[in-house]
This record gives structure tokens, sequence and C-alpha cells, in this order.
């Protein structure tokens, strides 16, 4: 297969068209001689246009059909429009334009601007889904927004891109080292507030950790913008329709002088919410087990963000920046089962129980990042550091008792499992971008990882009111990590073809150690993998209206943290959760080949195939009612897709987006084979009245999707949103209302061996919420620094 695409590659590369009149190359760049990318240019001659858009680099490569005099036009977000008239002759081969920053804007985020970004833009190697400026996104969290971004679906905070598993998550192009439970609190407390931006990366290049399988998704927050004294302050309010309510008040300020720049963040949220989950299958001996589980979940969680930058010298700077998430969470689960025997009703039995639950996190990221620029290009050199300590105590008790069928009382179970962990992760990265005046450009680095966690896991049992600690079922597990990277880039243009050839090498030794009275074991490893990427696209005339364009990458997923600790704890009577240390990573190879129209319109064929693929997976038997649910390298898994991207402009004030993937999946393990065609679609329809309101309506709808060893049934919801701006654009109102229809929730089918199960799940989906921010600035507008991270891929599998 290698060679195959190898072949392709050249192939592609190689594509050389007929030569028209005149051909040029040119850069955009600002006034500092930064390079724009994904900038609109327009050639306009004797009533025809020609329109181009930069690359990743700021370079653009545009055949005109004629010389003459052109007025050319220059639009790029952030930067103030140019229109002027140049003479073309046969002589002109390059240009060199530049465009000047709109003051009103941020580097990150408008805060005040009234020009309102599109809601999804489609750029090189990403679609970028807008947040700030969508009224259904107010209110909601990071995960909940996923569901909106094109070719993204989310399952009980498993995330997959274009159908492909395994997909990670980034802060600000930092992976987040978290997992699990861990991962899905830190991602429902992460509000739309904070949020410019969602990207949508489906094969990330080299200078990405080569974590992320399915791919990755880049959440860019917002930033201040303005001299002197700015910021923000707001407030969300949510209720779930016929439940619970949420509140989100949040504050932000910044302050700027000279080279020095601070700023802060706060955010506190609290939330209400609940979860009911049917269960029913077949046991041996015809009998038929049948659960219902209710829970009600409390959250209270305040988020912290402190930073400073400073401008050493024109060409250097120094970042500061501290990240603070603190949560505490609360579920009070009851269960009911009853298992019945139709042809021996003396075996049947039922079970209820209380299982709650506690767990309180302390996530504390400390970032130091320098950067110093090398030369009037715009090359640079970059160090970033980080040091993330998490902490988190969790407790889950088990009360529970079990009747016969006359109701005589079986057994009677009281005991609570004790989970606290401490996890203290290192990183550095250091890359070099070397930039040259062809546009070529060349990065280089390497990244270090030590990660060192402790997991403590005890039992106290109650006998006769008595509590004691079980020493004989308590242990420890200590797991260290250490992983050295490096990677270089390629990135220009050639024969009309923008290309992006990178390759990253990874060494990772592994040891966990397992210490108990009754139980030891110590699992050491060590591995090395390379990871390709290619990205390549072509133009095929020389206006830039048709484009091909090819990806091949190589990915792995590895287990998260929390899955590796051989924990056992129950959810009810009959349903144990439980870590494995055993688990090894996933690997992932895709190929994607794209066709692009005027930039906007896209249709892609994509196929991949995962190894090792690590699926959560119910084990059963069916001669008998236990149920373990746990992580497991399951088989291979196969995938083809088919993606349509189409965006309509039906009017000046009504903008849509529309995304439609085509799916063909499989599965293939010792216990169980499964196949499925699925598609899912999207659509974003944004209404725009100037001086009145914004509106959005969004909807999505899944038939199947397949996931490990459950195949689910449909999903869909429809949601509508709008937001008004007052007192010149200082006060913003939003209002909408999520899964209107109330049909964001599925049923779903669990196959292992012989034995299947059907699940149902409902949750609170509908809600309405009302979000009011206002805006305040006192001073002179600049441009806020983005402060870099190294340790985007630890964070992701805490």
């Amino acid at each position: 297969m290698t060679k195959k695409l190898a072949t392709l590659c050249l192939f592609l590369l190689s594509f050389i068209l007929g030569k028209s009149q005149v051909q040029i190359n040119g850069t955009i760049t600002d006034s500092k001689a930064n390079a724009i990318a994904y900038a609109t240019i327009e050639f306009i001659h004797n009533n025809e246009s020609t329109v181009k858009i930069t690359d990743s680099i700021g370079v653009f490569q545009i055949t005109l059909k004629d010389t003459g005099l052109y007025t050319i036009k220059m639009t790029a977000f952030n930067y103030n429009d140019s229109s002027f008239q140049y003479e073309i002759t046969t002589s002109t081969s390059k240009l060199n334009l530049s465009l000047q920053e709109n003051s009103s804007n941020l580097d990150g985020v408008v805060v005040s601007s009234t020009k309102k970004k599109p809601l999804i833009q489609r750029k090189l190697d990403r679609v970028v889904m807008n947040v700030e400026d969508n009224p259904v996104a107010a209110g909601r969290s990071s995960l909940q927004l996923f569901s909106m971004a094109p070719g993204v679906f989310v399952n009980n905070g498993s995330i997959s891109i274009n159908g492909v598993g395994g997909t990670k998550v980034m802060i600000n192009g930092k992976l987040l080292k978290l997992s699990g439970d861990e991962l899905k609190q830190y991602l429902q407390t992460l509000k739309a507030s904070d949020i410019q931006s969602i990207e949508v990366i489906a094969h990330p290049p080299a200078e990405y950790d080569a974590e992320g399988a399915g791919g990755l998704i880049n959440i860019i927050l917002k930033k201040s913008a303005k001299q002197g004294w700015n910021g923000y302050i707001g407030n969300d309010y949510s209720i779930g329709l016929g439940k619970f309510p949420t509140y989100n008040p949040y504050a932000s300020i910044n302050y700027k002088h000279d080279k020095l720049e601070l700023f802060a963040k706060y955010s506190y949220n609290w939330s209400k919410s609940f979860q009911d989950i049917t269960q029913n299958r077949t046991l041996g001996n015809d009998g038929i087990y049948q659960s219902t589980t209710n829970s009600i979940s409390y959250g209270k969680n305040n988020r912290v963000t402190l930073g400073a930058n400073y401008d050493i010298s024109q060409n250097q700077s120094i970042s500061l920046e501290y990240i603070g998430s603190f949560n505490k969470n609360t579920d009070s689960l009851n269960s009911n089962t009853t298992i019945t025997y139709p042809s021996n009703t003396s075996l049947n039995s039922n079970a209820i129980g209380k299982y709650p639950s506690t767990a309180n996190t302390n996530y504390s990221d400390y970032s130091l990042s320098y950067k110093l620029k090398t030369d009037s290009l715009g090359s640079s050199l970059s160090l970033v550091s980080d040091y993330i300590y998490n902490n988190r105590n969790a407790n889950n008790a088990n009360n529970a008792n079990t009747y016969s069928y006359d109701n005589t009382l079986i057994s009677d179970t009281n005991f609570i499992f004790h989970n606290p962990s401490n996890s203290k992760i290192w990183t550095a990265d250091l890359q070099y971008n070397q930039k040259f005046k062809s546009g070529m450009q060349l990065s280089f680095g390497g990244k270090s990882t030590i990660t060192r966690i402790n997991n403590g896991n005890a039992y106290s049992i109650e006998n006769n009111q008595i509590w004691a600690t079980a020493p004989d079922l308590g242990f420890n597990y200590h797991y260290s990590e250490n992983i050295f990277a490096g990677f270089f880039n390629l990135t220009g243009n050639i024969w009309k073809t923008d290309y992006k050839i990178g390759l990253r090498a990874e060494n990772s030794d592994i040891d966990g150690q397992l210490y108990g009275t009754t139980q030891s074991d110590t699992n050491h490893y060590t591995y090395f993998n390379i990871f390709p990427d290619i990205f390549l696209q072509h133009n095929l005339d020389s206006v830039g209206n048709h484009a091909l364009s090819l990806s091949v990458n190589r990915r792995l997923s590895r287990p998260g943290y929390s899955d590796l600790n051989p924990f056992k704890y129950y959810i009810d009577n009959y349903s144990v959760n439980q870590g494995n240390p055993y688990l090894r990573p996933m690997y992932t190879n895709s190929i994607e080949v794209g066709y692009t129209y005027k930039g906007q319109y896209y249709t892609s064929f994509g196929y991949s195939r995962s190894t090792n693929v690590i699926n959560q997976v119910i084990e059963t038997n069916d001669e008998n009612a236990n149920m373990i649910i746990m992580r497991q390298n399951a088989g291979i898994n196969n995938a083809l897709s088919m993606t349509f991207s189409i965006p309509v402009k039906f009017t000046k004030w009504w903008e849509s987006s529309n995304n439609l993937v085509l799916q063909y999946a499989s599965i293939k393990a010792s216990q169980y084979y499964i196949s499925k065609t699925t598609f899912q679609l999207q659509t974003m329809q944004s209404f725009t009245i100037p001086k009145l309101f914004n509106m959005t309506i969004n909807g999505f709808y899944v038939p199947r999707f397949l996931t490990g060893n459950i195949v689910t049934g449909r999903i869909m919801s429809i949601d509508w949103g709008i937001s008004k701006n007052f007192f010149k654009n200082k006060l913003t109102a939003k209002a909408n209302i999520s899964d209107i229809f109330y049909t964001n929730n599925f049923k779903a089918q669990n196959y292992y061996n012989n034995t299947q199960i059907h699940l149902s799940q409902k949750e609170q989906s509908r809600i309405a919420t009302l979000s009011l921010i206002y805006n305040f600035s006192i001073g002179k507008a600049f441009r806020a620094k983005q402060i870099k991270n190294s340790n985007s891929e630890e964070s992701k599998r805490l």
C-alpha cells in the first residue's frame, strides 16, 4: 500500500497543465511582514473575475488570460479590505502585497466588531467552526459544541471525525491529557463563553503529537485585545425543559501597557442533570434480564486562568500562563434489576440498590513559553514547557439488597470503593520554523514527556453496622511513561500544487507496577514508531476553481491513564467497570482524496484501517447476569467514507452550511464481527438581519453508529438560537433551545459472543438558555498573543 500511495503522490506532484499568458506568484503579508493565511485575492478585468485564496503561509499562484489594467481586491479576517488598480504585463511574474490590520479586531476574537465571521470556514488542512457569533452556541459546553462541527460525532463522551474514532482534543494547540469521566467533566465545564472557534483537523501534520488516531479537535479560546483595561462579564442561565437548571457566571479582565500584557479569567459553573438507562437481555435457560437505572448528577466547577506576556524586544517575547480547574461532582444512582425464568419461577430474583459516587478533581497547568524571531521573513525559534498536576479523590458506594421470588432477602451488600490518584506530567517542546523567500517553509523540532501517576485502590466494608478496611482487596498502581519525539515538516508550492510533507518519530518507555497484599505485577514495554504524513492540493485550472487534494498519514491512540488502572467498581449489582493494565496503543493508517470547487464546495473519498483497536467492550455470559465493562484492544476496524460539504448563500441575509458523510464500517474481534452502513447529515442555517438580530438553526441526523461492540439506533437533534447586540455592540444577548423535539437520545444493541443487550438512554438534552455578556474597554487596540503549550497530548489522557 505504501508504494501505491507514493506513486499517487508523485503523479499528483507532476501534474502540469498548459501554460496561459501570464502566471503570477505572490504573497500577502501584514505590516510586519507576517504571512496572512487564507486571504482572498480577486483579479477583475473586462468584467471577468479570477479568485484565489492564499495557502497556510500566505502564498498564492494564479494564471491570468490577458494582460492589461486589473482591479485587485483583497480581503482577510481581522484586516481592512483593500482595492486598487494594477497594470499586468507579460513581464509581471511576482506580486508582494500587504494588508493593514483592523484595529478594532483581536488576534483571536472580535470583542465589539460588527463584522461577522462565517459560521463554517474550510481551510487548507482543517475546518473551522465559529462559536462566538453563533447564537445556538450560547450556554453550551465544548463537548456539546463538538456535535455541531462538520463531520464530528459525539456519543457518551467518545468523539469521532468522519466515522473514525480515537479523536483527541486540544486547547490552543495543547493536547489534553485527560480521558474517560475526567475528560468529559473538563469539557462539560469549558463553556462557549470562553471559546472563539473550534478547528476540526481530520489529518493532522507532523508538528502535532501522533496521538489521536481519529484526528484532532482544537479549541481556540478567546483572547483580549485593547490597550489599557478591557474585558467582559456575563452569565449563562440554562434549564432543562421539565427538569433541572444550570448557571454559569464568568468574567475576564485584561491589561496592556507598552511591552507588558496581563490577563485573568474566572468562571463558575453549577449544574444539575439526569440520565435514565434501561437494559434488556436473555440469559441461559430462557432467563430474562431487565434493569433500570436512574441517576441525578450535581456538578460545581471553578475555572481560573492567569497569564502574562512580555515583549523583551521586537523579536523576542516570553509568556507565562496558569490554568486551574476545580471540580466537585456527585451522582445519586438508583438501580432496579429483575431476573425472571418463565419455566422455573423459583429462580426469579430482584435486586434493588443505591450506588452514590463523589469525585473531587483539582487540575493545575503551569506553562512557560519563549519565542525568538530570527529574520525579516518571520522565521522563528520557540520553546514551550508545561507542568501538570492533577489530583483526584473518588468514592463509589454500593448499598444493595437482593430478594428471591417470594421476596425473601437473599443477600445485602454495603461497601465503598476509594480511588484516589495524583498525576504529574512534565513536557518540553522545542521547534524551529525557517521561512524562505520562495514561500517554502521548513519546520523541525523535538518534544519530551515525563509522566508519573500513583493510584490508590481500597475498599471499606460494612458488617453489622461496623465499617472496616479490607486489606486483601486493596492495592496501589504506579504508572510511569517517558516519550521522546522528533519531527520535520516541509511546506510550499510547486507546479500549482500546495504541499505539506512531514515525518514524526516517537520512542515510548512504559512501566506499570501493581502492589497489593494478595497481588503484585510488573508490566514494562518499550516501542518506537514513525508517523509519515503527506498533504497535496493541486489546482486543475488557471482560475483556481477546481482543486484536487490528497492526504495520507499514520497515527496512534494511546490508552487513557485511568483505563490502565486495574480497578473495579460496581455500577449496579451485576455491572462492573474494570480497568485494563495490558492495553496497547491503537494504530490507524488513513488516506483521503478530495475535490474542491471555488474554495467552498468539497467532496472526498476516504479509507482508514485501525489495528489494536481500543474500544469500550461489554462482556457478558449467557449462563449468568454478570456484566463486565472495560477497555480492550478489540481487533481490526475498517472504515470507508464519502464526504460532501455544500455551503449555500440564498440571499444576503440567509446562508447555509451543509455536510453529509456516507460511511461503511466494520470491526472484527475474536468475540464478535459487526459491519454497518450509515450516514451523518448536518446542516446549519444562519440568518442575519442588519441592526436587528442574528438567528441560527442547527440540526443533525444519524440513523445508526458503530462504536466497539455497540450499535446505536437513530440519533438526531434540531437546535434554534437568536442573538442581538445593544449599546453600540457592548452588550450581547443570546437565547437558544437545544434538541427542540427531544430526539438526541438513543437506543442501542451490544453484541458479544451469542448475547445481545438492548440499551435505551435518556438524558437532559432539551435545554433552554439565556446568555448575557457585556464587553468593556479603555485604551487603544493591540494584538493579544496566544500562549502556546507543550502538553496538549498529555492533558488528554489523564
